[in-house]
């Protein structure tokens, strides 16, 4: 019966290394090996093997490291090896493309100071609404960049419910309660 090895080279993180690679031996003789150029994209390595019953085991490689070694019983298929280093994974995207809404939110936060301080006396209704629109998306803004969910319903009497969630929830608590 026919034995299928699958073999995974990770950082500590858990990232799949790059330019890995992994031998196997079977019954302490040299069966093959792959490395990540071989392999689905260094994620996974696979192995065939036609005697399900024969001793296997398996040696990692990475880049100067300590090799490393696992034996597998007859019932374990798949492995992980975990090497103390850690990858740095490119972005997908710029900085300012990925964290756009909080930079966009701190930007509106600034130009709500600095027009509460060009404002030196009591704001008209009209200025106080949009003083507290600029002010609830700059905060709903830096809302997206915190880790967490926030989920709010609320009933302005019988005829109006708001349900939000996230940053949205963050912008309805700001717009529709007057901040201290």
């Amino acid at each position: 019966m026919d034995r299928v090895i699958r073999a995974r080279v990770l950082d500590k993180k858990g990232r799949s290394l790059p330019d890995a690679n992994v031998k196997v031996f079977l019954g302490g003789n040299y069966f093959g090996e792959a490395s990540a150029a071989s392999s689905n994209a260094g994620t996974v390595y696979t192995f065939q093997i036609n005697d399900s019953t024969v001793d296997v085991a398996l040696r990692a490689e990475y880049n100067g490291q300590v090799p490393q070694d696992a034996r597998l019983s007859t019932e374990v298929n798949e492995w992980d090896f975990v090497f103390p280093v850690e990858i740095t994974v490119p972005r997908d995207k710029p900085f300012w493309e990925e964290h756009f809404a909080g930079l966009l939110g701190v930007a509106f936060i600034v130009l709500l100071a600095t027009i509460a301080l060009v404002l030196k006396k009591e704001p008209t209704q009209l200025q106080y609404r949009v003083l507290i629109g600029i002010l609830a998306i700059g905060l709903a803004g830096v809302g997206t960049e915190l880790r967490g969910f926030l989920h709010v319903e609320l009933s302005l009497g019988k005829q109006l419910a708001v349900t939000a969630a996230g940053a949205l929830a963050i912008f309805v608590l700001i717009y529709f309660f007057r901040p201290a």
